[in-house]
């Protein structure tokens, strides 16, 4: 669970794309992320839809998760069917909904585990992208498929496909490959810009969410 909430909390750097990069192999692909980005750096807050599904080796049946989150800045509130995260970059709560149970802790943005600018750093002189793909759907919409590397091999994952609406310069979706044979996809449902968030909405509101156990691990 704590890899699921990882990957969901990175989905924000999905959407703050580097927009430079020297080692980039492909100046197509460059040229496509830096329109993203400059789209989506426009925007203070966000609020995404997402449904996560999970490909797991030798099973026939996928994990499907439905995803709300809202971002600002380096905030970030997350909802699952069974969980609720959320931290103000100062401290993180997690809360269990079916025992009533709340965890909290300092929030370590070095924590690749919940850190939702941790994955700032695909678009860096570490890792080189390309376009691999490009296609139209049924309703003529283009779409290119923009595929990023890790120079480091000893990643847990070796590539991660991102597919771009190149007219709406959006992120349909992104696919994660690792080694172990796992393939995380999550699929933008819906993307909602600059929604009006106070501060107070990243903090955990005890009237909202009754609790029957607190465990603070705060210093």
């Amino acid at each position: 669970m704590k890899k699921i909430l990882f990957l969901i909390a990175s989905l924000s750097t999905f959407l703050n794309i580097f927009a430079q990069n020297s080692n980039a192999l492909d100046t197509e692909a460059d040229a496509i992320l830096k329109a993203v980005s400059s789209k989506y750096h426009a925007y203070k807050s966000s609020k995404i839809e997402i449904e996560l599904n999970i490909e797991l080796p030798d099973n026939a049946e996928n994990q499907k998760i439905d995803v709300v989150a809202w971002f600002k800045g380096d905030k970030f509130k997350l909802e699952l069917k069974d969980q609720i995260l959320i931290t103000d970059n100062v401290s993180l709560w997690n809360y269990l909904i079916k025992p009533q149970e709340l965890q909290i802790s300092d929030y370590d943005q070095s924590d690749p585990m919940f850190s939702p600018s941790i994955i700032f750093n695909l678009y860096t002189s570490d890792y080189v992208y390309r376009v691999k793909e490009e296609f139209k759907d049924a309703n003529g919409v283009q779409y290119k498929i923009v595929e990023l590397s890790p120079k480091n091999k000893d990643q847990e994952f070796y590539k991660i496909d991102l597919k771009i609406a190149v007219d709406k310069k959006e992120i349909h979706s992104a696919k994660i490959y690792e080694k172990s044979g796992m393939r995380y996809t999550y699929k933008i449902k819906k993307f909602t810009p600059n929604p009006e968030l106070s501060d107070s909405f990243f903090k955990f509101d005890a009237s909202k969410y009754p609790v029957v156990t607190t465990s603070d691990l705060r210093f």
